[in-house]
Protein backbone atom coordinates (compact mmCIF):
# COMPACT_ATOMS: atom_id res chain seq x y z
CA UNK A 1 0.00 0.00 0.00
CA UNK A 2 2.88 2.32 0.79
CA UNK A 3 4.29 1.77 -2.70
CA UNK A 4 0.92 2.47 -4.32
CA UNK A 5 0.14 5.60 -2.30
CA UNK A 6 3.58 7.19 -2.51
CA UNK A 7 5.54 5.60 -5.38
CA UNK A 8 7.81 8.58 -6.18
CA UNK A 9 10.34 10.59 -4.17
CA UNK A 10 9.74 14.20 -3.21
CA UNK A 11 12.85 15.51 -5.03
CA UNK A 12 13.59 17.89 -2.16
CA UNK A 13 16.71 20.03 -2.48
CA UNK A 14 18.44 18.52 0.61
CA UNK A 15 19.14 15.43 -1.48
CA UNK A 16 21.97 17.26 -3.30
CA UNK A 17 24.01 17.84 -0.14
CA UNK A 18 23.47 14.26 1.03
CA UNK A 19 24.48 12.96 -2.42
CA UNK A 20 27.68 15.00 -2.16
CA UNK A 21 28.44 13.59 1.30
CA UNK A 22 27.73 10.00 0.24
CA UNK A 23 30.42 10.43 -2.44
CA UNK A 24 32.74 11.80 0.25
CA UNK A 25 32.10 8.74 2.42
CA UNK A 26 32.88 6.67 -0.67
CA UNK A 27 36.37 8.17 -0.86
CA UNK A 28 35.98 11.17 -3.20
CA UNK A 29 37.82 13.83 -1.16
CA UNK A 30 38.34 16.67 -3.66
CA UNK A 31 35.53 19.20 -3.11
CA UNK A 32 35.33 20.62 -6.64
CA UNK A 33 35.49 17.18 -8.30
CA UNK A 34 32.85 15.83 -5.92
CA UNK A 35 30.61 18.86 -6.51
CA UNK A 36 30.78 18.40 -10.29
CA UNK A 37 30.13 14.64 -10.01
CA UNK A 38 27.15 15.22 -7.71
CA UNK A 39 25.41 17.50 -10.21
CA UNK A 40 26.34 15.29 -13.15
CA UNK A 41 24.69 12.29 -11.50
CA UNK A 42 21.75 14.40 -10.35
CA UNK A 43 21.05 15.43 -13.96
CA UNK A 44 21.18 11.79 -15.06
CA UNK A 45 19.05 10.40 -12.24
CA UNK A 46 16.11 12.79 -11.80
CA UNK A 47 13.43 13.81 -14.32
CA UNK A 48 14.20 16.89 -16.38
CA UNK A 49 11.50 19.05 -14.76
CA UNK A 50 12.94 18.36 -11.31
CA UNK A 51 16.49 18.99 -12.50
CA UNK A 52 15.39 22.46 -13.57
CA UNK A 53 13.88 23.11 -10.13
CA UNK A 54 16.97 21.84 -8.29
CA UNK A 55 19.80 23.29 -10.38
CA UNK A 56 19.04 25.25 -13.58
CA UNK A 57 16.53 27.48 -11.85
CA UNK A 58 15.71 31.13 -11.24
CA UNK A 59 16.06 30.44 -7.50
CA UNK A 60 19.31 32.36 -7.06
CA UNK A 61 20.64 30.35 -4.11
CA UNK A 62 20.08 26.96 -5.75
CA UNK A 63 21.61 28.28 -8.97
CA UNK A 64 24.63 29.58 -7.08
CA UNK A 65 25.14 26.21 -5.40
CA UNK A 66 25.02 24.56 -8.81
CA UNK A 67 27.46 27.00 -10.42
CA UNK A 68 29.96 27.34 -7.57
CA UNK A 69 31.64 24.41 -5.84
CA UNK A 70 32.85 26.81 -3.14
CA UNK A 71 29.32 27.87 -2.19
CA UNK A 72 28.07 24.28 -2.36
CA UNK A 73 30.89 23.06 -0.10
CA UNK A 74 30.37 25.82 2.49
CA UNK A 75 26.84 24.63 3.27
CA UNK A 76 27.81 20.96 3.73
CA UNK A 77 28.50 21.23 7.52
CA UNK A 78 24.77 21.78 8.07
CA UNK A 79 24.22 18.28 6.64
CA UNK A 80 27.43 16.45 7.59
CA UNK A 81 26.49 16.62 11.30
CA UNK A 82 24.01 13.79 10.62
CA UNK A 83 26.61 11.06 10.00
CA UNK A 84 24.47 8.02 10.85
CA UNK A 85 21.89 9.02 8.24
CA UNK A 86 24.61 9.64 5.63
CA UNK A 87 26.18 6.27 6.48
CA UNK A 88 22.77 4.68 5.98
CA UNK A 89 22.51 6.30 2.54
CA UNK A 90 26.05 5.18 1.70
CA UNK A 91 25.16 1.54 2.52
CA UNK A 92 22.24 1.67 0.07
CA UNK A 93 24.53 3.30 -2.51
CA UNK A 94 27.00 0.42 -2.13
CA UNK A 95 24.11 -2.05 -2.44
CA UNK A 96 23.57 -0.80 -5.99
CA UNK A 97 20.99 2.00 -5.76
CA UNK A 98 21.84 5.08 -7.77
CA UNK A 99 23.17 8.09 -5.87
CA UNK A 100 19.92 10.07 -5.76
CA UNK A 101 17.78 7.07 -4.79
CA UNK A 102 20.22 6.18 -2.01
CA UNK A 103 19.14 9.37 -0.20
CA UNK A 104 15.42 8.53 -0.05
CA UNK A 105 15.07 4.74 -0.43
CA UNK A 106 16.37 4.24 3.17
CA UNK A 107 13.39 6.30 4.34
CA UNK A 108 11.01 4.09 2.36
CA UNK A 109 12.32 1.15 4.42
CA UNK A 110 12.38 3.20 7.66
CA UNK A 111 8.70 4.02 7.09
CA UNK A 112 7.96 0.29 6.92
CA UNK A 113 9.87 -0.37 10.15
CA UNK A 114 7.99 2.50 11.86
CA UNK A 115 4.77 0.69 10.91
CA UNK A 116 6.19 -2.62 12.10
CA UNK A 117 7.18 -1.07 15.45
CA UNK A 118 3.65 0.32 15.93
CA UNK A 119 2.13 -3.03 14.99
CA UNK A 120 4.34 -5.11 17.30
CA UNK A 121 3.82 -2.73 20.26
CA UNK A 122 0.04 -2.50 19.83
CA UNK A 123 -0.16 -6.28 19.30
CA UNK A 124 1.71 -6.81 22.58
CA UNK A 125 -0.92 -4.75 24.42
CA UNK A 126 -4.14 -5.52 22.53
CA UNK A 127 -4.73 -8.05 19.74
CA UNK A 128 -3.75 -8.77 16.15
CA UNK A 129 -6.74 -7.19 14.35
CA UNK A 130 -6.70 -4.01 16.42
CA UNK A 131 -2.93 -3.76 15.90
CA UNK A 132 -3.29 -4.20 12.13
CA UNK A 133 -6.05 -1.65 11.54
CA UNK A 134 -4.67 0.86 14.05
CA UNK A 135 -1.25 0.72 12.40
CA UNK A 136 -2.80 1.08 8.95
CA UNK A 137 -4.71 4.17 10.08
CA UNK A 138 -1.67 5.72 11.79
CA UNK A 139 0.67 5.23 8.84
CA UNK A 140 -1.73 6.77 6.31
CA UNK A 141 -1.92 10.07 8.23
CA UNK A 142 -0.01 13.09 6.84
CA UNK A 143 2.27 13.14 9.90
CA UNK A 144 3.95 9.91 8.76
CA UNK A 145 3.10 9.47 5.08
CA UNK A 146 5.56 12.05 3.75
CA UNK A 147 8.46 10.54 5.70
CA UNK A 148 8.87 7.74 3.15
CA UNK A 149 9.56 9.99 0.15
CA UNK A 150 11.94 12.62 1.54
CA UNK A 151 15.72 12.81 1.28
CA UNK A 152 16.02 13.83 4.94
CA UNK A 153 16.89 12.02 8.19
CA UNK A 154 13.41 12.42 9.69
CA UNK A 155 12.08 8.90 9.02
CA UNK A 156 15.14 7.25 10.57
CA UNK A 157 15.05 9.76 13.46
CA UNK A 158 11.37 8.97 14.12
CA UNK A 159 12.10 5.23 14.16
CA UNK A 160 14.95 5.63 16.67
CA UNK A 161 12.86 7.90 18.90
CA UNK A 162 10.11 5.25 18.91
CA UNK A 163 12.72 2.76 20.15
CA UNK A 164 13.74 5.19 22.92
CA UNK A 165 10.09 5.74 23.90
CA UNK A 166 9.31 2.02 24.11
CA UNK A 167 12.50 1.31 26.08
CA UNK A 168 11.58 4.08 28.54
CA UNK A 169 7.92 3.10 28.95
CA UNK A 170 8.76 -0.58 29.41
CA UNK A 171 11.51 0.16 31.99
CA UNK A 172 14.35 -1.29 29.96
CA UNK A 173 18.05 -0.82 30.74
CA UNK A 174 19.32 2.75 30.97
CA UNK A 175 22.30 1.71 28.84
CA UNK A 176 20.02 0.57 26.01
CA UNK A 177 18.25 3.95 26.15
CA UNK A 178 21.63 5.71 26.13
CA UNK A 179 22.81 3.73 23.08
CA UNK A 180 19.58 4.59 21.21
CA UNK A 181 19.94 8.24 22.26
CA UNK A 182 23.47 8.40 20.86
CA UNK A 183 22.14 7.04 17.57
CA UNK A 184 19.32 9.64 17.63
CA UNK A 185 21.80 12.51 18.05
CA UNK A 186 23.96 11.22 15.18
CA UNK A 187 20.85 11.20 12.97
CA UNK A 188 19.53 14.62 14.05
CA UNK A 189 21.60 16.64 16.56
CA UNK A 190 18.51 18.47 17.90
CA UNK A 191 17.43 15.16 19.50
CA UNK A 192 19.92 16.10 22.22
CA UNK A 193 17.20 18.13 23.95
CA UNK A 194 14.52 15.42 24.21
CA UNK A 195 17.06 12.68 25.04
CA UNK A 196 18.52 14.80 27.84
CA UNK A 197 15.03 15.45 29.23
CA UNK A 198 14.22 11.72 29.19
CA UNK A 199 17.22 11.01 31.41
CA UNK A 200 16.10 13.86 33.67
CA UNK A 201 12.67 12.26 34.19
CA UNK A 202 14.34 8.86 34.69
CA UNK A 203 16.46 10.44 37.42
CA UNK A 204 13.29 11.80 39.09
CA UNK A 205 12.00 8.22 39.37
CA UNK A 206 14.97 7.11 41.46
CA UNK A 207 14.58 7.21 45.25
CA UNK A 208 18.20 7.58 46.39
CA UNK A 209 20.14 10.78 45.69
CA UNK A 210 23.18 8.80 44.51
CA UNK A 211 21.04 6.87 42.01
CA UNK A 212 19.44 10.13 40.79
CA UNK A 213 22.85 11.69 40.13
CA UNK A 214 24.15 8.57 38.39
CA UNK A 215 21.07 8.33 36.16
CA UNK A 216 21.28 11.99 35.21
CA UNK A 217 24.98 12.83 35.04
CA UNK A 218 26.56 9.84 33.28
CA UNK A 219 24.15 9.82 30.28
CA UNK A 220 24.14 13.64 30.10
CA UNK A 221 27.94 13.84 29.96
CA UNK A 222 28.02 11.02 27.38
CA UNK A 223 25.40 12.69 25.15
CA UNK A 224 27.08 16.10 25.33
CA UNK A 225 30.45 14.52 24.51
CA UNK A 226 28.96 12.72 21.48
CA UNK A 227 27.24 15.94 20.39
CA UNK A 228 30.37 18.11 20.55
CA UNK A 229 32.61 15.46 18.98
CA UNK A 230 30.10 15.09 16.16
CA UNK A 231 30.19 18.85 15.53
CA UNK A 232 33.98 18.98 15.79
CA UNK A 233 34.63 16.07 13.45
CA UNK A 234 31.91 16.77 10.88
CA UNK A 235 32.29 20.33 9.69
CA UNK A 236 31.70 22.21 12.95
CA UNK A 237 28.78 24.46 11.89
CA UNK A 238 28.59 25.86 15.46
CA UNK A 239 25.84 25.75 18.08
CA UNK A 240 23.93 28.54 16.34
CA UNK A 241 22.86 26.07 13.64
CA UNK A 242 20.01 25.24 16.04
CA UNK A 243 18.74 28.79 15.77
CA UNK A 244 16.53 29.68 12.83
CA UNK A 245 18.07 33.01 11.82
CA UNK A 246 21.64 31.82 12.18
CA UNK A 247 20.83 28.78 10.03
CA UNK A 248 18.99 30.79 7.40
CA UNK A 249 21.59 33.53 7.43
CA UNK A 250 24.31 31.03 6.57
CA UNK A 251 22.33 28.77 4.30
CA UNK A 252 20.88 31.57 2.17
CA UNK A 253 23.73 34.07 2.49
CA UNK A 254 26.93 31.99 2.46
CA UNK A 255 30.28 33.60 3.10
CA UNK A 256 31.50 33.55 -0.52
CA UNK A 257 31.44 37.28 -1.15
CA UNK A 258 27.96 37.76 0.31
CA UNK A 259 27.43 39.55 3.60
CA UNK A 260 25.92 37.42 6.35
CA UNK A 261 22.35 38.16 7.30
CA UNK A 262 21.81 40.44 10.30
CA UNK A 263 19.58 39.60 13.21
CA UNK A 264 16.06 41.05 13.07
CA UNK A 265 13.63 40.52 15.96
CA UNK A 266 10.72 41.75 13.86
CA UNK A 267 11.21 38.95 11.33
CA UNK A 268 11.52 36.38 14.12
CA UNK A 269 8.21 37.46 15.73
CA UNK A 270 6.51 37.53 12.33
CA UNK A 271 7.58 33.95 11.66
CA UNK A 272 6.57 32.82 15.14
CA UNK A 273 3.10 34.43 14.91
CA UNK A 274 2.44 32.82 11.54
CA UNK A 275 3.14 29.36 13.00
CA UNK A 276 1.74 29.70 16.54
CA UNK A 277 -1.61 28.15 15.56
CA UNK A 278 0.18 25.04 14.28
CA UNK A 279 2.20 24.59 17.46
CA UNK A 280 -1.00 25.01 19.50
CA UNK A 281 -2.59 22.19 17.50
CA UNK A 282 0.50 20.05 18.09
CA UNK A 283 0.27 20.68 21.84
CA UNK A 284 -3.31 19.38 21.87
CA UNK A 285 -2.28 16.32 19.90
CA UNK A 286 0.39 15.62 22.51
CA UNK A 287 -2.01 16.21 25.42
CA UNK A 288 -4.66 13.75 24.17
CA UNK A 289 -2.94 10.58 25.48
CA UNK A 290 -2.86 11.91 29.04
CA UNK A 291 -6.22 13.73 28.97
CA UNK A 292 -8.00 10.53 27.91
CA UNK A 293 -6.40 8.52 30.67
CA UNK A 294 -6.56 10.86 33.64
CA UNK A 295 -8.21 9.33 36.74
CA UNK A 296 -11.49 10.76 38.04
CA UNK A 297 -9.72 12.17 41.08
CA UNK A 298 -6.44 13.74 40.07
CA UNK A 299 -3.70 13.68 42.67
CA UNK A 300 -0.60 15.55 41.58
CA UNK A 301 1.72 13.14 43.39
CA UNK A 302 0.22 10.13 41.56
CA UNK A 303 0.36 11.95 38.25
CA UNK A 304 4.10 12.52 38.57
CA UNK A 305 4.62 8.84 39.26
CA UNK A 306 3.20 7.89 35.87
CA UNK A 307 5.83 7.17 33.25
CA UNK A 308 3.63 8.27 30.36
CA UNK A 309 2.86 11.61 32.05
CA UNK A 310 6.55 12.32 32.73
CA UNK A 311 7.41 11.48 29.13
CA UNK A 312 4.59 13.75 27.97
CA UNK A 313 6.08 16.64 29.97
CA UNK A 314 9.51 15.97 28.45
CA UNK A 315 8.07 15.99 24.92
CA UNK A 316 6.05 19.18 25.53
CA UNK A 317 9.12 20.99 26.90
CA UNK A 318 11.30 19.73 24.02
CA UNK A 319 8.64 20.80 21.50
CA UNK A 320 8.47 24.31 22.95
CA UNK A 321 12.27 24.63 23.00
CA UNK A 322 12.43 23.46 19.38
CA UNK A 323 9.72 25.92 18.38
CA UNK A 324 11.41 28.87 20.13
CA UNK A 325 14.72 28.09 18.45
CA UNK A 326 13.25 27.24 15.05
CA UNK A 327 9.62 28.43 14.77
CA UNK A 328 8.55 26.33 11.83
CA UNK A 329 5.94 23.59 12.28
CA UNK A 330 6.65 21.29 9.37
CA UNK A 331 5.16 17.87 10.20
CA UNK A 332 8.39 15.96 9.62
CA UNK A 333 10.17 18.03 12.30
CA UNK A 334 7.69 16.81 14.91
CA UNK A 335 6.95 13.31 13.60
CA UNK A 336 9.01 11.71 16.42
CA UNK A 337 6.80 13.46 18.97
CA UNK A 338 3.60 12.38 17.23
CA UNK A 339 4.91 8.81 17.34
CA UNK A 340 5.79 9.18 21.02
CA UNK A 341 2.29 10.46 21.81
CA UNK A 342 0.67 7.47 20.09
CA UNK A 343 2.94 5.03 21.96
CA UNK A 344 2.05 6.76 25.25
CA UNK A 345 -1.65 6.34 24.46
CA UNK A 346 -1.18 2.61 23.79
CA UNK A 347 0.85 2.20 26.98
CA UNK A 348 -1.66 4.19 29.05
CA UNK A 349 -4.67 2.19 27.82
CA UNK A 350 -2.89 -1.09 28.61
CA UNK A 351 -1.87 0.09 32.10
CA UNK A 352 -5.41 1.25 32.87
CA UNK A 353 -6.85 -2.08 31.78
CA UNK A 354 -4.29 -3.90 33.90
CA UNK A 355 -5.29 -1.87 36.98
CA UNK A 356 -9.01 -2.47 36.34
CA UNK A 357 -8.49 -6.24 35.97
CA UNK A 358 -6.48 -6.29 39.21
Amino acid sequence: MQGIVRPNPDYNWDAISYMNLVLKYDGMENDSVRHAETYRLLKEQVPQEHWKKLAETDHWYRLQNYQSSKVGTETLPFYSIKPLYILNCWVFYKLGFNLFDSTWIPNFFAYFFIALAFFVYIDSKKNYLIAFFATLFIMLTPFFLELSILSTPDALGTLIFMVITILYLEKRSIWLILAASVAAILIRPDHLVICGLIFLVKALEEEEVKAKLKTLLIPSVALLLVHFLNYKLNGNPGWKVLFMHSFQGNIHYPISGIENRVWEWSEYWKTMKSHIHSISFLMWILLIPTLLLLPKKIRLKDLFQRRDFLLLLAIVVATLIKFVLFPYTIDRYFAPFYAGAILMLIYGVAEKQKQNSN
